[in-house]
């Protein structure tokens, strides 16, 4: 059935449609059609789309119903409400999800922790930036500020509760420990009547000098060196004399063809000319192939 605009409906009629009084009769209404339980009614009742502020008594009325069957249905209720395109609705379910968290302790707490608040937290982020125009009225200017509010709280509990599974106090951050000599020492200082023991330094290594010249031994006897005159724990030998290698004179290069060898010229030099056989000289014979050879002798010589 197509919605007819608001413009074409009378003003008087709108006025009585929007009251608390004509929306309070149509939730009895529903109530009973749709047959919603004590803890439903409750719920939608303290969550309703009017004007008026929250009821903080019908809000502490629904902790009773943390963990137990009526529980399920008062979560759905929550969920559908947060993400409502009316600003009534997100603005009170926050408000109930604020004194839930305040009102219950242990398994109670946890079940609104988890059941609600991290099944829910992505539609809390985006009620941050809540915008809604009614009458050319910004009707989120009340949901924006309560949804950062609780944010901030729920952020400030899950700090908590990572410090609590890490063992660490409430609003601690883990520090370094100290390891090694500096724990030591730490450890020295902290017992009473103790003085703080610098950690160990580490040991300079000295460079090594040059070792001084040896001296040469003493000059040996006319009989010999003797090696009782040399240090036995020495590890050079006692000198031997060595002979001097003479010089040989370089040779001289012979200049060739009696030509000089420095500034002058090299004669003229032909390469030998073959001999021609003069004229009716004897030709060596050529043995042809196939012809007899004489006995012992190697025919491939």
């Amino acid at each position: 059935m197509p919605q007819i605009p608001s413009k074409f409906i009378p003003k008087t009629i709108r006025e009585k449609v929007g009251s608390a009084e004509f929306k309070a009769k149509i939730r009895e209404v529903k109530n009973k059609v749709l047959d919603y339980t004590e803890a439903e009614m409750l719920v939608r009742e303290a969550t309703c789309n009017s004007t008026e502020p929250v009821n903080p008594v019908l809000c502490r009325g629904v902790v009773k119903y943390v963990r137990t069957p009526d529980w399920p249905p008062i979560v759905a209720i929550i969920s559908k409400r947060l993400g409502s395109k009316n600003a009534n609705h997100p603005l009170k379910v926050m408000q109930l999800i604020e004194i839930l968290l305040n009102e219950t302790t242990g398994p109670e707490h946890e079940a609104v922790w988890r059941d609600i608040v991290i099944q829910n937290q992505s539609k809390l982020e985006e009620l941050r930036h809540f915008e809604k125009v009614v009458d050319r009225v910004d009707a989120g200017v009340k949901v924006r500020p309560l949804a950062v509010e609780l944010m901030k709280r729920i952020r400030a509990e899950q700090h908590k509760r990572d410090d609590a599974s890490l063992g660490l106090p409430s609003g601690s951050t883990p520090q370094p420990t100290a390891t090694g000599a500096s724990a030591s020492a730490a450890a020295a200082s902290a017992q009473p009547g103790s003085h703080a023991v610098s950690p160990p330094t580490q040991p300079t290594i000295a460079h090594a000098q040059p070792a001084a010249a040896l001296k040469p031994p003493p000059a040996a006897a006319a009989g010999g060196a003797n090696l009782l005159d040399f240090d036995l724990l020495s590890l050079d030998a006692p000198p031997q004399p060595q002979p001097q290698a003479q010089q040989q004179p370089l040779p001289q290069q012979q200049p060739m063809h009696g030509g000089p060898i420095w500034g002058g010229q090299q004669p003229h030099m032909q390469p030998p000319q073959p001999q021609q056989p003069q004229w009716g000289a004897p030709q060596p014979q050529q043995q042809q192939w196939g012809q007899p050879q004489p006995m012992g002798s190697n025919p491939f010589q």
